[in-house]
């Protein structure tokens, strides 16, 4: 029985991976907005250098 009620992930595991299922697409598509511009940076500033560089898909 005790092995019943204090096995598992440590509380605030299970916390996280519920805001992460809550949340998470939101999240992911804030850091891919995030890297685009990044990358928008780097490329522009290669091609400014003429160093030939295109945007990664």
């Amino acid at each position: 029985m005790k092995h019943n009620l204090d096995s598992g992930q440590f509380t605030a595991i299970q916390e996280a991976g519920v805001e992460a299922l809550k949340n998470g697409d939101r999240f992911a598509q804030e850091m891919r907005n995030i890297y685009s511009q990044r990358s928008d940076i780097c490329v522009n500033a290669s091609k400014e250098m003429k160093i030939e560089a295109e945007k990664p898909k």
